[in-house]
């Protein structure tokens, strides 16, 4: 029986309407020999820099290619913990970078990263850049949640999340040998699910009940974030494993798109376009008619079939 990751993609990107210089980055990796793709999987990541003249490009643009670069040499480590080093090694060159000249100085990024391995989604963020998930509603036993032990030293999620939830649940088998073509999918269950979270002043103080949803949209400060990539060590990011399944879609994306405009759109783009380079398109085109008043970035993923978890005791090791 032949088993492998199936899934297809489009990455968009672009200036938006207000903005003199691109300073999004994106990377992806679906490595085409078969046993790195077994054993690494499927990497994504979506930068969203910021500084002066240029520095936000070169804070973005270091931050997706030392992930990129370290995420795939390492070896031996489960995949939280691989992603979470690559995301550290990231900081730790931005920071150094910033601070030998002065040209960079106070340069940072935005980082959402995503590995899909063995039917999951692994995840880590800081910033302000998001990933959703759409699907069809998995329960409470798969919603997610940030892990609450460190994942490596001088890298641990926010204090006082819940534990991370493993569903006992097997994972689904898709035979890729018996399949010709990919099966239509009904979308009509699915819902948006924003698995990322905003380290933002105004999410903040949503999540403290200072401050109402409708009126974080329109805060004057709705754009500073509390953590990003490029400063001193050691930093704090958040994890997330999610389980897949065929017919499933992720998108990454940075601010420059949920900034223009809302979930429901976003949504309803995503149920209604067949091809994920349409659908990455789409949401550019909508938050440009939107205003465009930043960059804009989306990754659009689907998830078509994967190697099933048993095959890949690694993944959760230490989890």
């Amino acid at each position: 029986m032949t088993r492998q990751l199936r899934l297809a993609y489009g990455i968009q990107t672009d200036v938006g309407r207000k903005r003199e210089r691109n300073q999004d980055n994106v990377t992806s990796n679906v490595p085409e020999e078969a046993d790195v793709l077994e054993e690494r999987g499927a990497l994504f990541v979506v930068c969203d820099g910021m500084g002066g003249h240029a520095a936000g490009e070169v804070a973005a643009e270091l931050g997706v290619r030392t992930i990129r670069e370290v995420y795939f040499a390492s070896q031996g480590q489960d995949v939280i913990t691989s992603i979470a080093q690559a995301v550290k090694a990231a900081n730790d060159a931005i920071y150094t970078l910033a601070r030998n000249h002065t040209e960079y100085s106070g340069m940072g990024t935005t980082c959402v990263t995503l590995v899909i391995l063995g039917g999951r989604a692994y995840i880590v963020n800081i910033g302000d850049s998001r990933l959703y998930h759409y699907a069809k509603p998995r329960g409470s036993a798969e919603a997610g949640v940030r892990e609450n032990a460190p994942i490596v030293k001088g890298t641990t999620p926010l204090a006082g999340t819940a534990p991370l939830v493993n569903s006992e649940a097997p994972v689904p088998v898709v035979d890729t040998a018996d399949v010709s073509t990919d099966p239509v999918v009904d979308r009509d269950e699915f819902t948006l699910v924003q698995v990322s979270v905003d380290h933002s002043l105004v999410h903040r103080l949503v999540e403290l009940g200072q401050l109402d949803p409708e009126e974080a949209k329109v805060h004057p400060h709705r754009n500073f974030i509390y953590r990003s990539l490029g400063g001193p060590p050691p930093i704090e990011v958040d994890t997330f494993v999610r389980t897949l399944q065929p017919g499933d879609r992720m998108l990454l994306n940075s601010d420059g798109l949920n900034s223009m405009i809302e979930d429901d759109a976003i949504q309803g783009v995503l149920a209604s376009a067949a091809d994920p380079g349409a659908a990455a398109q789409q949401l550019i085109d909508l938050a440009n008619e939107a205003g465009g008043h930043d960059n804009i970035t989306t990754i659009v993923i689907d998830i078509s079939g994967y190697l099933p978890l048993p095959e890949h005791p690694t993944a959760l090791n230490n989890m």
